[in-house]
Order: structure tokens, then sequence, then C-alpha cells
């Protein structure tokens, strides 16, 4: 979903919608990929934006074709 997205990103409330899944599963997923540096957050006003990490985009991409 983040890849496909029109700027390459989405917040935590998108993935929760998109997944039918809860916030908390769906934040505490995103923190794992976050500490593992395969997802980027990025503050903007009162939205935190998650992006596949630019060093990370090749092989993620190569993984989901």
């Amino acid at each position: 979903m983040i890849l496909d997205s029109a700027d390459g990103r989405a917040t935590v409330t998108q993935l929760t919608e998109a997944l039918g899944l809860r916030q908390p599963t769906v934040t505490h997923h995103v923190r794992i990929l976050v500490d593992d540096g395969l997802l980027t957050r990025e503050p903007e006003g009162k939205y935190v934006w998650l992006s596949v990490a630019l060093d990370r985009r090749p092989a993620i991409e190569d993984l989901l074709r």
C-alpha cells in the first residue's frame, strides 16, 4: 500500500483501514519495521507519515515481484 500510494507514503490510520486491523496492532508492527530500518517516520503537523526507506526500497520491490 505504501509503495503504491501516489506520494509513496501512508499513515497508520490509512494502513489500519486498508488492512482491517486495530490501530494498536498496526502501530506495533510499524514500530518493528521502523526499528529494523525498513520504514521511515516523517512527522508533518498532526500526522506521522510512513514511507519505505530509500536504501531498502529496491530489495522490498524485488521481494514483492
